[in-house]
């Protein structure tokens, strides 16, 4: 292996950088959560040092520096609570800012407070902080490099030369310590988030038709339906016509295959769409869509049915000779509409509407379930 491609490796992990790309929200939260435990930390060992100092008369003259950074994290973490309340998305650059704070605060220590002995504090911080967040390797030992550089500058002004050479092998050693246990460490926290989401991928995915399935609906709808506006907010109830006759007719394993060339289908419309579409059990599907109004909705029903009518898919049990759709629409600003729920009713009324009515259509729901049927 090239030095070249060695140096790659170690400063991204191979797909290191398009890991943190790809994953983004997932480490957001991460780094927020270990950022929060950070913030409450700071905030109880320097209350306890700001406490312990005015017992002991401020005998090491420190008392201003801990309550500076009492106060300071204590409106880092105000500041945090309202960003995860609020649900805004926290920068890397606001941690590099933490992080320097406390690495300013070893510096303090070292170079300007104990001056005839070597540090200890900052040589410490080098080693456990990047270890807390997932940072890019590469990004986070140069932003080290920077401070061990400030850290030497102030040493050489202000301490002997014994000490100095103490401090220089500390902070080099620290330094390759903290470059190889955080790149160890987050290659550990990757394999663990690749493993979490494989695992999640398999318990929400359909096995047969590849689509989201009844549990990933049920979270699904439950985490949208009060943040998505009334009007933007539809669910459609999908079944296959006279597939009970299919399967009498083809079989269960042409059922199946059928099954899953719908699948297909869906998945491609759910793309190209940018909608949601889930199997709901047997061959009854579920759409749920966001981006929308009702109308729009119904043009996106309509085309669905279209689709899968051309598909040719045959059913020679069906009155129309092929495999059709009947879909039950229903929206978040129907009156009476209250939960996701009462939405999941109202589309299945007007999806038995559909059928009533000829099958190969759909029916728009009402509080009364009252309908629009698609005109061939």
């Amino acid at each position: 292996m090239k030095v070249e491609d060695l140096f790659i490796k170690w400063a991204y992990n191979n797909t290191y950088k398009n890991f943190l790309k790809e994953n983004k929200d997932k480490i957001i939260q991460l780094n927020m959560s270990s950022l929060n435990t950070l913030n409450n930390v700071a905030v109880f060992i320097f209350g306890i040092l700001c406490l312990y100092s005015k017992l002991t008369n401020d005998y090491a003259g420190l008392f201003g520096a801990y309550l500076f950074y009492f106060i300071i994290f204590i409106v880092i973490n105000i500041l945090c609570k309202h960003i995860m309340y609020f649900e805004c998305i926290i920068s890397d650059y606001f941690l590099y800012f933490v992080i320097a704070l406390i690495y300013a605060f070893g510096i303090y220590i070292g170079c300007f407070n104990k001056l005839n002995i070597a540090s200890v504090m900052f040589p410490v911080f080098l080693i456990c902080l990047p270890m807390i967040f997932i940072l890019p390797t590469i990004e986070i030992n140069i932003f080290n490099l920077i401070f061990i550089a400030i850290f030497l500058f102030y040493s050489m002004q202000h301490k002997s030369n014994t000490v100095l050479f103490i401090d220089q092998t500390n902070i080099l050693a620290c330094f390759f310590i903290s470059a190889v246990t955080s790149y160890t460490i987050n290659c550990s926290r990757m394999k663990e988030i690749s493993s979490s989401q494989k695992l999640e991928m398999v318990c929400n995915t359909d096995e047969l038709t590849s689509l989201h399935n009844r549990r990933s609906f049920n979270q699904y709808i439950i985490s949208i339906f009060d943040k998505t506006p009334a009007n933007r907010l539809t669910l459609m109830m999908i079944d296959i016509d006279n597939f009970k006759d299919y399967n009498d007719c083809y079989g269960h394993l042409c059922g199946d295959n059928c099954l899953v060339t719908i699948g297909e289908i869906f998945k491609k419309f759910e793309s190209n769409h940018d909608c949601y579409i889930a199997r709901y059990g047997g061959e009854e599907f579920v759409l749920v869509d966001t981006k929308h109004t009702l109308q729009e909705a119904v043009t996106i029903a309509k085309e669905l049915i279209h689709i899968i009518s051309e598909a040719n898919i045959e059913h020679l049990k069906s009155s129309y000779k092929k495999i059709t759709l009947s879909i039950g629409i229903s929206c978040k600003a129907t009156s009476n509409v209250t939960s996701y729920i009462d939405l999941i009713n109202l589309a299945d009324d007007a999806l038995y509407q559909a059928k009533s009515n000829g099958k190969n259509t759909y029916m728009i729901a009402t509080h009364s379930a009252s309908s629009m049927k698609l005109i061939d």
